[in-house]
């Protein structure tokens, strides 16, 4: 082989692993995009019809999937823009599953059961508070964005947490509180406190979730609703959220202690060093603690109205 040829092996071969690189770069870059938000168990959409969609994707069973190796956005092209609301079609005969075989799997199968066993939500929870009885589990559904980082949230704190109104209890502090006979769908998740050992672990039936508490001459109260249960229960069931007058009578009485929240802002509410929450007091390790004070979903919030995808990654 003349040295030309030679330096023209050698430049295909610089080029084809480049290009592989890239590639490979590319699907990381992107998979680390999509999953920097669906990584979280209970990130979930509320529907229309009160049905949900469960959009967690867990990064280690998904990689080691059939359809591990590829990027996200090559089953899901419509993809666009960082943020995105909408749901995602997929067409799994036009480019892969073309044989008739896959054709009639395809006409009989949900695609939804494609991430089944890489997701994680909670499908069954006993809680006695009066929100309950007409929000389910995974209330949020108004803004678009922020609705399935909110529904998330289910899992950790009593709704009054964040919608209690502070400047009604100045003095409000947080603590535990258990809620039994929790069902998981995939694998548990969230937190459970022991109340001996005074620090949080993965909880399996039994689900702790941070509430306000207000603390006067020694006695602690929690600021949560349960004492209007039965009677929000007998609202429902009379037929009166059918009359509009009613209904607005019930929400005033309700929600007359709930304060008004400005979504941009409310995750430095807690995720900040000086917010509400003090994460060690509450039992999480210093490294937990480390993580959940500097989380940065608040910066796309406020500063990215959309992220577009580059076309390398698409």
């Amino acid at each position: 082989m003349d040295m030309n040829n030679h330096r023209l092996t050698i430049s295909f071969c610089l080029i084809l692993c480049f290009n592989l690189l890239i590639d490979r770069l590319a699907i990381a870059i992107e998979d680390t995009a999509c999953l920097f938000c669906h990584q979280y168990p209970g990130l979930v959409r509320l529907e229309q019809d009160e049905s949900i969609k469960i959009l967690h994707i867990d990064p280690e069973r998904y990689q080691n999937s059939a359809h591990g190796k590829f990027g996200c956005t090559d089953c899901h092209k419509g993809i666009k823009k960082i943020p995105h609301a909408n749901a995602t079609q997929l067409n799994c005969q036009s480019g892969c599953h073309q044989s008739e075989s896959k054709q009639a799997l395809f006409s009989r199968e949900s695609l939804d059961s494609i991430h089944q066993d890489q997701q994680s939500y909670i499908s069954r929870m006993e809680d006695q508070t009066t929100c309950k009885v007409c929000h389910p589990v995974y209330p949020h559904s108004k803004q678009p964005f922020t609705r399935t980082w909110l529904n998330m949230h289910t899992s950790y704190l009593i709704c009054e947490t964040c919608h209690l109104n502070k400047e009604e209890y100045p003095e409000v502090t947080y603590q535990w509180i258990t809620t039994r006979h929790v069902e998981f769908q995939g694998e548990s998740f969230g937190s459970y406190f022991d109340p001996d050992k005074k620090h949080t672990a993965r909880p399996e039936t039994s689900l702790s979730r941070i509430i306000p508490v207000l603390r006067t001459n020694g006695v602690t109260r929690p600021l949560i609703n349960i004492d209007d249960t039965e009677k929000a229960k007998e609202f429902m069931a009379s037929g009166a959220v059918a009359d509009p007058a009613n209904m607005e009578l019930a929400m005033n009485y309700y929600h007359q202690h709930i304060g008004k929240m400005n979504v941009a802002t409310v995750c430095d509410n807690c995720h900040t060093t000086d917010g509400l929450l003090n994460f060690r007091n509450l039992g999480f390790t210093d490294a937990r603690t480390k993580v959940l004070i500097n989380i940065n979903i608040n910066s796309i919030v406020q500063r990215y109205e959309n992220f577009y995808i580059p076309e390398m990654l698409k």
